[in-house]
């Protein structure tokens, strides 16, 4: 009682004194404080109720400091054991301690240097060691610090001790400190360090395939490996199937190029039948090692049993230990003496090629004591010697570009070697589309090397196979391609494949669209010798800078029909700039003014929408009865029948485009990579039609009440206003009244006050408000005052007829007024 009353008053006076040193000298103030620790090198995880190697563990004190009888108690948990014997090994330069059988439990060294510090103790005579129970020890200074080791000016004293074998209490869990504790008048501190760690719990064990071959025999060629680490020692325990790893029923484990590699931990022996205490020795027979039995071949099921070596085994009965395989040592260890980890190399084979599933081989795995993870593991890929042919995206794409780059393809092989050196793989592209740039590829040993153009059209690239995956099958990308697109076309973008590497299938690796589109907000009738206004045409843009700057954007009319002058273009939408004064009508074919040349200043940063309104043509006699389509081409949005843009993105030999180098088609002296295509978008705007005879200039026109479309000879346009009824009166807008029964725009007169139309002989004038009529300067009293609605007069429809000799007729039960003139 008396001692631990002394041991505790020592305490507390060590603890008063540090609390003056941090009082005076704050953290970091005091670098001789902070140099003196003590500090483990190593924390392994150990067994507890065996004799087990704890973690190393470095003294430094500073320089100075320790003087000779200076020591240390260092001390394990309570029922530790360590050696009593003490000595110097002079060889091994270490001070030591050992049991009663001579095994070493204790090392000390003194080591000349440490992190750049040199030591001031010069010797291992220098130290001593002595038990002072079972699981404590004193560490004594017996020599005189140096200021001078050789040569060299000292910095510290520095000890490092190892406790290769320490008894670990049976039932002790967690860590192991080993505590430092001495007299205030000792220059070593008191404190603690980790030096172990028992872990308790589940058994795990982690499984990890760090080879994935494929395959389509075996794996003979390129072995599986199937890496297995311990998380606790003994973590596999001995006995029978240990671990066991089930196969899906159409392979088999083969015994062909097994191998086991420790990674660390204790040493391993293993075999394909049973461990013999004679021949299957481990190098180091007085070492800890672990004996694996491998059974199980030519069968899905592979068990590993595993047995540990026990020094101590007497195997001839004599009693002197030789050392043998058995299920549980001496000291009661059934398992690995450390934490073990090794890699097993190993093979499989198919056994039926027909029933055999495709792709991963997963195996289920198993441990008679263990926790395995995880309980099923891939550890190859099955397959036959064939590739596959992807596209990883399908990109949206513009008609009419030269550059327009499409999806990766990828060529995958199923396993390695599928693809066969010296073999071609050719992609066709479809008829819209001609090769722009191509690309080249290599993975796993194998490569797609570019070999031209088969064909004449552009349209077919090779490559050929060179070299030969032999690990795992090779995927192959063939990335940032491109290729030049017919304007007008549409739709998915497919690739063939075909060659002699057995590549074959389709593709789709890009979504086609026009760039713009046109539409008309009317369809005229056009008579032959006559001049025609037709509807306005808008042009609208899909996506910022559709059409190209500098280059003009046309409007072309059908052979036969001409503009009668330049209409009015403007930007309603977007950005995109012109220039006005140079847009203008020029003829192409055997037709005069059948184009409008509108030529782009700025491409648009903002998608845009153009209009073209005022649009008056001619067609001659030549001219079949039928649709007048009006189509948008020039290079400004089909660039690929541009000389300039041909010339700048294609190698050219004086007749032939090339590719990389290689001769891919050929193009006219006009350059047009399409000559017979050069449309971007159409739309509808007139039908040349031949009046019956008694019917020429005859005109019906139809206005449903609530809508804003109206009908004239069955061609419906599209009003600004919407006919209504308002007191018993169906109202129609005038000027859309007079456009129908014939009067042109120009004949439509507005002087901010009055509104005049002319035509069918007759001169008609409105007021807005009122309820006077003019024709022919004739007032004549409506019933009802005109109004105006959204800048248009609105007008009682049987006075709309009055004024200009039409016929009318009322639909009550569709809500129709038909007028004919």
């Amino acid at each position: 009682m008396a001692r631990s009353i002394k041991k505790r008053g020592k305490l507390v006076s060590v603890l008063v004194i540090l609390a003056l040193l941090v009082t005076l000298f704050p953290l970091g103030a005091g670098s001789a404080l902070a140099a003196s620790e003590y500090r483990a090198l190593t924390v392994p995880s150990v067994l507890d109720g065996v004799w087990q190697e704890l973690g190393s563990v470095v003294i430094e004190i500073d320089g100075g400091t320790l003087k000779r009888g200076d020591s240390v108690n260092l001390m394990f948990p309570s029922d530790f054991v360590i050696g009593s014997i003490s000595g110097y090994d002079t060889v091994g330069e270490y001070a030591y301690l050992k049991d009663s059988a001579g095994n070493i439990t204790v090392k000390a060294f003194v080591p000349y240097s440490l992190a750049g510090k040199i030591n001031e103790l010069t010797q291992i005579t220098d130290i001593a060691l002595s038990q002072v129970s079972d699981e404590e020890f004193k560490l004594t200074v017996v020599g005189t610090p140096q200021p001078m080791n050789g040569t060299e000016p000292t910095d510290a004293s520095i000890i490092k001790l190892e406790f290769p074998r320490v008894y670990v209490d049976s039932g002790f869990d967690g860590d192991i400190k080993l505590t430092a504790t001495t007299s205030s008048g000792s220059g070593f501190p008191s404190g603690s360090v980790v030096v172990g760690r028992v872990v308790t719990g589940a058994n795990k064990v982690e499984l990890a395939a760090t080879n994935i071959p494929s395959f389509s025999d075996n794996t003979i060629d390129d072995p599986i490996k199937i890496r297995v680490t311990e998380k606790k020692p003994s973590a596999l325990d001995s006995g029978s199937e240990s671990l066991k790893f089930k196969l899906p029923s159409d392979f088999e484990w083969i015994s062909d190029g097994l191998t086991v590699t420790r990674l660390w931990g204790d040493q391993i022996v293993y075999t394909t039948g049973t461990l013999s205490d004679t021949s299957n020795k481990p190098a180091d027979q007085t070492q800890p090692a672990i004996g694996l039995e491998f059974t199980g071949f030519n069968d899905d099921e592979l068990k590993v049993n595993l047995k540990v070596w026990d020094p101590q085994k007497d195997i001839n009965n004599d009693g002197t230990p030789d050392g043998g395989w058995v299920l549980e040592t001496a000291d009661g260890r059934d398992g690995t003496y450390k934490e073990t980890a090794f890699e097993i190399k190993i093979n499989i084979a198919v056994v039926d090629e027909q029933d055999a599933q495709r792709g991963d081989v997963i195996i289920s795995t198993t441990g008679s004591k263990s926790d395995l993870t995880p309980s099923e593991l891939t550890i190859a890929e099955y397959g036959q010697y064939e590739s596959t042919l992807e596209a990883t995206d399908a990109p949206l794409l513009y008609s009419g570009q030269i550059d327009a780059r499409i999806g990766k393809v990828v060529i995958k092989e199923s396993i390695a070697g599928s693809l066969v050196e010296g073999r071609t793989i050719i992609l066709t592209l479809p008829a819209n589309a001609k090769w722009h740039k191509i690309d080249e590829d290599s993975d796993k040993g194998v490569s797609l090397e570019f070999a031209g153009f088969p064909g004449t059209d552009g349209r077919d690239a090779k490559w050929i196979v060179r070299g030969k995956s032999t690990s795992e099958g090779a995927e192959l990308v063939l990335e940032d391609m491109e290729v030049a697109l017919e304007p007008g076309s549409s739709g998915d973008l497919v690739i063939e494949a075909s060659g002699t590497a057995g590549v074959s299938g389709s593709v789709v690796v890009a979504k086609v669209e026009s760039p713009v589109t046109m539409e008309a907000s009317a369809t005229a009738e056009v008579k032959a010798g006559e001049v025609t206004e037709v509807g306005d045409l808008l042009v609208k843009e899909k996506y910022a800078g559709a059409i190209d700057d500098d280059k003009d954007l046309i409007i072309d009319l059908p052979e036969g029909v001409k503009f009668a002058a330049a209409p009015k273009v403007e930007v309603v939408e977007g950005n995109i700039k012109f220039l006005s004064g140079d847009i203008r009508t020029i003829g192409a074919s055997n037709t005069d003014d059948n184009q409008l040349v509108i030529p782009v200043d700025t491409k648009s940063s903002v998608a845009s929408t153009i209009k073209i309104s005022g649009i008056k043509i001619v067609a001659d006699r030549s001219v079949p009865d039928g649709d007048v389509i009006a189509k948008v081409q020039g290079p400004a949005v089909a660039e690929v029948n541009d000389k300039t843009e041909v010339q700048k993105e294609y190698e050219y030999d004086g007749t032939t485009l090339k590719v990389a180098g290689k001769e891919a088609f050929v193009v006219g002296s006009d350059y047009k990579i399409f000559p017979k295509t050069s449309t971007a978008a159409k739309a509808l705007i007139a039908r040349v039609v031949t009046p019956a005879p008694g019917e020429a200039g005859k005109k019906t026109a139809s206005f449903v009440i609530g809508s804003n479309t109206y009908t004239v000879n069955d061609v419906q346009s599209t009003m600004d206003v919407v006919a209504y009824t308002k007191n018993g009166r169906t109202y129609l807008p005038i000027r859309y009244a007079a456009y129908a029964l014939g009067i042109t725009p120009e004949n439509i007169l507005w002087d901010g006050r009055t509104a005049t139309f002319i035509g069918n002989g007759r001169v008609v004038q409105v007021i807005p408000g009122s309820m006077i009529m003019s024709i022919n300067g004739a007032p004549i009293t409506m019933d009802v005052p005109t109004e105006e609605v959204n800048g248009r007069i609105m007008v009682p429809f049987r006075w709309v007829a009055q004024a200009f000799g039409a016929q009318v007729d009322w639909d009550e039960a569709t809500q129709t007024v038909t007028m004919t003139l």
